[in-house]
């Protein structure tokens, strides 16, 4: 699951979420919870501006513009070593 957080009013149609206790409760009536945080969405579900979610699978291209992709920090951590590697091999 990739982490996203809306920048702007986010609704979805359809997929399978991971959310918090909090944010689940909130939206149950909309959810068909799965295990462990996961809960399918069997009714459209709305996010505020400033809310994070995860998402499994590939969101709609149309909501880009709405949303931010969070690097899961193990990502985030290889991604600074191979930086790091590569300014050393250029004597940075």
């Amino acid at each position: 699951m990739e982490q996203y957080t809306a920048t702007r009013p986010v609704t979805l149609q359809s997929g399978v979420l991971g959310l918090t206790e909090q944010q689940a409760v909130a939206r149950l009536h909309n959810l068909d919870r799965l295990d462990d945080g996961k809960f399918r969405i069997v009714e459209p579900v709305q996010f505020k501006a400033g809310e994070s979610f995860a998402y499994d699978g590939d969101l709609p291209k149309s909501l880009a513009a709405r949303i931010e992709t969070k690097a899961p920090a193990a990502a985030k951590t290889k991604a600074s070593s191979a930086e790091a590697g590569s300014k050393s091999s250029r004597g940075e």
